[in-house]
């Protein structure tokens, strides 16, 4: 017997380049074919589908640019409120599936308007709203708190992630349950043992001031000193764009660093198998795609020591954790990691990060919240 159809609402911030939006756009194909179709929805009027959505027909509403994080639990404004019900009027939503900080303080009022029952997927650790004492994270923090406790599941990529909502809950919540991201199996399938790797260090990601590019570009010249035919590409773009930019000229990196913002995904797998190290000395993280990416290309990687790489891959081969504030620590670690590089097969992660058993959990999850 044929399944039911099922509508679900994904529910971003602001749907930009990230592993939050690359997630939903790879899954946009394989869970058609299983019966389930996406709208999206952004609390900013910034939205750029992306050609898996737009080649599966999802629609996407904004809501507000002008609509403060720290109203999303008031009533919103009627714009806002017309446009949620727009979207229920042309679709049948039944669950709303909410992304990340912002938009899980927002998706009780977004469930509520909508008529519909909500999930959770939080993937970060160390974020100011977590620790910050200013009003509006503690705020935030109590909005982000009544989420996750009425939500019908928090789905966190990392036991860190679960530490944390259990933090700020006060107790351990039955509905949190660690679901990794997966990656696309592509990454395994095209990695290239005999590959030349005239790159020496690789960083792909939002550049954005939390992945600390700024201080990743001081460790390149440090590091240059040692090694005058240091090679560096870097891969993403966002807000910090034009500020990397501008370092990259001042410190007199244009010969060793390349920034090349934004590129195809056949470019990214290009790049990684011409690569040696994956570079991430972020302040903050979740279960970064790009660093297990890194990894099924054969790469090795330097990553910061924080609890969303080492509570995961703790015992990773090839893999090198560092402070992301010691700049000398970083240039000794990079220039050991480069010099001891090996093409390094992880076939264990092929199953771990495995996109058909991921989207099956999620298609299991979504019918059985609908189901009641």
């Amino acid at each position: 017997m044929a399944k039911d159809r099922l509508v679900v609402a994904q529910l971003v911030s602001d749907f930009v380049v990230g592993g939050i939006e690359r997630n939903i756009r790879f899954m946009a194909g394989p869970m058609a074919e299983r019966g389930i179709d996406f709208v999206l929805i952004s609390l900013n009027d910034n939205i750029d589908p992306g050609p898996e959505l737009k080649a599966v027909g999802t629609p996407g509403y904004g809501l507000s640019s002008d609509w403060k994080p720290i109203r999303y639990p008031a009533l919103p404004p009627k714009s806002v409120a017309s446009r949620l019900l727009t979207a229920k009027a042309n679709h049948p939503i039944q669950l709303v599936h909410a992304h990340h900080y912002s938009a899980i303080a927002a998706a009780p009022m977004v469930a509520s308007r909508l008529g519909v029952p909500y999930l959770a997927t939080h993937h970060a650790t160390d974020e100011r709203w977590q620790t910050d004492p200013g009003w509006r994270m503690i705020a935030l923090r109590r909005y982000m708190k009544d989420a996750f406790l009425n939500s019908k599941k928090v789905l966190c990529w990392t036991q860190a992630v679960v530490d944390d909502v259990t933090k700020i809950c006060g107790h351990v919540l039955p509905q949190a349950e660690i679901v990794e991201l997966p990656i696309e199996d592509r990454y395994f399938a095209a990695s290239n043992p005999g590959a030349v790797r005239d790159i020496d260090v690789v960083m792909v990601g939002r550049l954005a001031p939390q992945k600390n590019v700024l201080f990743a570009l001081r460790v390149f010249a440090a590091l240059r000193t040692r090694r005058p035919s240091l090679r560096v590409v870097l891969l993403g773009g966002g807000p910090s764009e034009s500020a990397v930019r501008t370092e990259v000229a001042s410190l007199k990196l244009g010969d060793s660093v390349e920034v090349l913002g934004n590129v195809p995904p056949d470019e990214v797998l290009s790049t990684l198998n011409r690569s040696k190290i994956q570079y991430m000395p972020s302040l903050f993280e979740g279960l970064s795609a790009a660093f297990i990416e890194a990894m099924a290309t054969g790469l090795d990687t330097v990553v910061s020591d924080i609890p969303s790489f080492r509570a995961p891959f703790k015992a990773a081969s090839g893999l090198y954790f560092v402070d992301p504030r010691d700049l000398q620590g970083n240039v000794d670690t990079l220039d050991q990691a480069i010099s001891a590089y090996q093409f390094r097969p992880r076939p264990e992660l092929r199953e771990r990060f495995n996109q058909a058993t991921y989207c099956d959990r999620i298609e299991a999850t979504y019918r059985s919240i609908v189901a009641g």
